[in-house]
């Protein structure tokens, strides 16, 4: 994915740890893990749809983190 300065401070988002396992296979999520890269669960109404990448991204300054999920 490109870098994009409209997308400063937001994250990319999905709605649900299912999505996310469309966009990264759980093996790929382990990898990550083992290197210091997790996934957190985020609390927010300040979201979008961004089109140019098709898909959501969350302001995480107005994001309250509720749990870093770590998968075994």
């Amino acid at each position: 994915m490109d870098f994009d300065d409209e997308l400063k401070g937001y994250l990319s988002a999905t709605d649900s740890l299912e999505t996310l396992y469309e966009w990264f296979p759980k093996e790929d999520i382990l990898n990550l893990q083992k290197v210091g890269y997790f996934i957190h669960i985020y609390e927010t109404d300040d979201f979008k749809f961004y089109e140019r990448f098709q898909h959501l991204v969350i302001n995480q300054s107005k994001s309250k983190l509720i749990e870093k999920v770590v998968l075994d």
